[in-house]
């Protein structure tokens, strides 16, 4: 099975769970346009936790997809984008995959409730996943000067969506799954952690 199929089922399934969780749950309880507002209205020191919680993996996902074409130049000479050889694929190491455990850890921490910490890992795996795509395309574009060429034939409206696509192809082979197991585990056990050497937290 290839990476694009491998993307393709992975998006439907987490779409498809996503919208049967919120409405089989946030709808029975109360409606989900009723809890956002108000869960919004109340809670924007956990909107600043979870911004800076999916910006902080994000960052971390941008920097290693830029220090691959660091640390082979030539890649800027040939100006691709999408490879096959081992060396020149951009991924995560073992010290980033720890640093975003740590980071979810202190998340889970700080958040301990359920809901909330259900509702952050929702967002933080959307956002700290669109953040890194916006930037692969716009390196595409800019960096490696693709634009140059496409604009010559249609722009961004005719070509965008294709390198789009393919950014979205780069970052999903760099994250899935270890990302989002690294950042699931990481703020259940701080909030586990929290919880168990200070009770009272939990209330």
């Amino acid at each position: 099975m290839s990476w694009d199929q491998i993307l393709i089922a992975t998006v439907v399934v987490a779409v498809v769970a996503f919208l049967a969780a919120v409405n089989i749950y946030f709808g029975y309880r109360y409606g989900f346009i009723k809890w956002l507002g108000r869960w919004l209205g109340t809670r924007k020191k956990v909107i600043a936790i979870i911004m800076g919680w999916s910006l902080f993996v994000a960052v971390v996902i941008i920097r290693e997809y830029w220090l691959s074409y660091i640390r082979n130049p030539i890649l800027f000479d040939v100006s691709f984008y999408w490879f096959e050889n081992p060396k020149w694929i951009a991924h995560l190491d073992f010290w980033d995959f720890l640093l975003i455990f740590l980071s979810s850890a202190v998340v889970g921490a700080l958040l301990i409730d359920i809901e909330t910490i259900l509702f952050a890992t929702i967002t933080n795996t959307i956002l700290s996943f669109v953040f890194p795509v916006v930037y692969v395309t716009f390196f595409i574009w800019v960096v490696l000067g693709w634009g140059n060429q496409f604009n010559l034939v249609g722009g961004f409206l005719r070509w965008g969506q294709y390198v789009v696509w393919d950014s979205i192809r780069i970052v999903f082979r760099m994250t899935f799954p270890l990302v989002e197991l690294a950042a699931f585990f990481g703020v259940f056990l701080g909030a586990f952690v929290r919880v168990y050497f200070q009770p009272s937290a939990e209330s």
